[in-house]
This record gives structure tokens, sequence and C-alpha cells, in this order.
């Protein structure tokens, strides 16, 4: 090596050397003001809960306020353009999985890109979504209800208050070789009472609301969608398990960076994420509320992004659904 390349190569790592020294000191030091975390849906929802509780831990170990910005509306676009553009190095974003692995397919054009403007940073939570029907519907497990709408082809009844609540539908379907009249449904709370008068025959939820009407035998929940059992319905089997393998739709709860965060920040924020959300008093609170706890690394939920999108993609494809 000649004495030029050699003042070269040596420039070069002294170069590495203190932008990772920087890389690190700007990490130590941040947080320096109040941080913000952008939740795409209004005060109340188990989303809600989730970035309270965790906005409150993050806060007493970073030494700043985490405060909660709810911007509701235009299924999470609204929310994920405003983060995308963020460049302030204090906003932080806690999308849903379809903000990330389903929009892009659902809508012609975004107005973020759900791949090039976040850093992953951790799945937080995640939880099985329900398969439940109203009493008249004579099938007390997923095989009879299968049966059954055999038996009626075309006038079976499904309702969803969410997208990914109607690709488990249309998953289900084709798994099952059966076919249903969708009824879409703004939100949980208006599908869960058509099914509870008796409008709808079967729906595909979230857990927390209809469990006090499973209990008290209003409802009857025929399987979860996730492939081990829900912690909330222990007795209750997956789908995967009543005959349908490999059939796994879980909802998640995520947080993400901007883009522009610098790596070295996203990585503390993530590992002081993980700590916080596996303790075991922060598991516990959000069991109460139907979240399962995750806390993946920055790689397993690029997998899971890129997994889901993949599949859910040639789903709503297929199944011809559009938003816009």
């Amino acid at each position: 090596m000649n004495i030029t390349r050699k003042k070269f190569v040596t420039a070069l790592a002294a170069g590495a050397f203190l932008l990772s020294a920087g890389q690190a000191a700007l990490a130590q030091a941040w947080p320096s003001k109040p941080v913000r975390i952008v939740v795409p849906f209004p005060p109340g929802g188990s989303t809600d809960v989730l970035a309270r509780i965790l906005s409150q831990k993050l806060s007493e170990k970073w030494g700043q306020q985490v405060l909660i910005d709810n911007r509701p509306g235009g299924n999470t676009l609204i929310a994920a353009q405003l983060v995308a553009q963020a460049n302030d190095g204090h906003t932080l974003f806690m999308p849903i999985d379809f903000t990330l692995t389903m929009n892009q397919t659902l809508y012609s054009k975004l107005p973020y890109d759900p791949i090039k403007d976040f850093t992953p940073i951790s799945i937080l939570t995640e939880q099985s979504l329900l398969v439940s029907v109203n009493p008249k519907v004579p099938a007390r497990t997923l095989a009879e209800f299968v049966a059954y709408a055999k038996a009626n082809p075309g006038k079976v009844t499904y309702g969803t208050g969410a997208i990914i609540s109607q690709v488990a539908g249309e998953m289900f379907k084709r798994a099952a070789g059966i076919e249903m009249v969708h009824v879409p449904f703004k939100g949980s709370a208006p599908t869960l009472q058509a099914l509870l008068g008796g409008d709808l025959d079967m729906t595909i939820s979230d857990l927390l609301p209809y469990l006090p009407h499973l209990k008290e035998g209003k409802l009857r929940g025929l399987a979860t969608t996730g492939l081990t059992r829900a912690e909330s319905l222990p007795d209750l089997p997956t789908v995967a398990a009543s005959g349908y393998n490999n059939f796994n739709v879980r909802s998640w709860f995520a947080l993400v960076a901007p883009s522009s965060m610098p790596a070295a920040v996203s990585r503390k924020i993530g590992d002081d994420v993980r700590a916080v959300i596996k303790a075991p008093d922060i598991k516990a609170k959000l069991g109460e509320v139907g979240l399962e706890v995750v806390g993946s690394t920055e790689a397993q939920f690029q997998g899971t992004i890129t997994r889901e999108a993949a599949s859910y993609g040639k789903t709503i494809k297929d199944a011809g659904i559009k938003l816009d």
C-alpha cells in the first residue's frame, strides 16, 4: 500500500470513527425536548390506551414529556402524512398494521410511502380477531358454520368495521370455499350492535368489545384468527386449529419514526421502548384491554411488513377491494 492510499484509508477510518462517536453522542443527548407520539385514532380506543401507558413510562425514562397527539381520519392517512413530513427529530408515530401493509394496495395514490418514509422501531402489541355469530345461527363450531354457509350459498352475511377484518373475511371465504355477503360498518361498535340485533349472521372483529356479550351468552364465539389461542379467550380454538392450517391474521400496533430520524436515535428509542413494554406491570395493564405484548426488534418488524404487505396485497387485489 503506498503512502497516499494509506493516508486515504486512515482518513476514512477516522471519519467513520468520528461519525460513529457523533451518532452515539446524539443518541445519548436525545431527547432534548418533549416527544410527540402521533396516534391515528380518536381518544378512548385501545390504541390510545396503549399510547398513554407507553408515554407515561417513557416520560419517566427520558426525563422529558411524551405527549399524545390524536390525529384521526382518512384511514390513518392524515396522521401518516403528518409524521412522514416531520423533521423536528422528536416526533414518533403509532400506526396500526394496515397503515404500512395494506394502504399501498387499497389506494391508487398515497400521501406517504409506507417503506421509504418511516424507520421501523418495534411492533408493540398484537391481538387476534374474533369470529363470532349471533345465537340464531345454528353453529357452535367453525366447522358447523362452514357447513351452514355451504348449505345457504350467498345468503349468509358477515360484517366488519375495519379493513383488516374485511381482508380476514376474504381470506377465510377462500380458505373455506364459501360464499358470504359482506356488510361494511364504520367501526366495531355498529358492527357489534348489528350482530346483537340479529341483522348479521357473523362478524370478524377485535376482541375486547365482544367479551362481555360472549360471557352473557348474547353472542357465540367460534374461533380466533391467530396461530395461538388468545390470552383473553383461552378456551376458544383458532381458525388454523379448526382445519385451516396456517391461517393467521393478527392486528398489531407499532412505533415508527420518520426516516429523517438519525439511526442511532431510532435504535435508542427501540431499546428503551422494548424495555418498557415488556415490564410485567405494563403487560398486565395491556392484557386488560385485550392487547398481547410483542416488543419486536427493528429487523423482525421489517420482516413482518414485507411478509404481510405481500400476503394482504394479493388478497386485496384478488377481492377487488379499493378505498378510492
